[in-house]
């Protein structure tokens, strides 16, 4: 399913960049790609995380462009399950922060104020949405244990026997 989303991106933003025909040429590099193949049919977050931070890069180079709520609902979606399906997704942290800075610059030399506002609205609320989809991932909780009365994880036993263990 992820591997479908990946390549679906690959076209568009190929597509946009430099018309049908590039976007069909990227969309078959892609499907012959043996990285792709050999892990599109695996259940594992590898494809996943690059189709969600594909499509959170892709969702934010639109909105930049275009403006508009969809490419807006794009990026924050894409960016909250990207950090769900993979750690290493918090990789687009620096990422945005380095092109949303580059790009509020050259507005900001432009006198496009209206424009860095809504860049840094967009930032706001994929910073809370990704939040809140994270919290969700893991039912809500406050706890370190998914057991509601386990309370905290019991460290002070865990010490104890491995204390105790090194000491015989």
């Amino acid at each position: 399913m992820f591997g479908l989303l990946l390549g679906a991106l690959v076209f568009l933003w190929a597509r946009d960049l430099w018309g049908p025909a590039a976007g069909l040429f990227a969309l078959a590099l892609i499907t012959f790609d043996p990285n792709l193949v050999a892990h599109a049919t695996l259940i594992t977050s590898d494809v996943a995380a690059a189709a969600l931070i594909l499509g959170a890069v892709y969702g934010l180079w639109r909105f930049r462009r275009l403006g508009g709520r969809r490419n807006a609902a794009l990026t924050v979606v894409c960016v909250s399950l990207a950090f769900t399906a993979k750690f290493s997704a918090l990789l687009l942290i620096p990422v945005f922060a380095g092109l949303v800075g580059v790009s509020g610059a050259r507005l900001w030399r432009q006198g496009r104020s209206r424009k860095i506002r809504d860049l840094g609205a967009l930032l706001l609320a994929c910073g809370i949405c990704s939040l809140v989809v994270v919290w969700a991932a893991y039912d809500f909780r406050f706890r370190a244990t998914a057991d509601r009365d386990a309370g905290t994880m019991p460290v002070e036993g865990v010490l104890k026997q491995v204390v105790l263990q090194r000491s015989e």
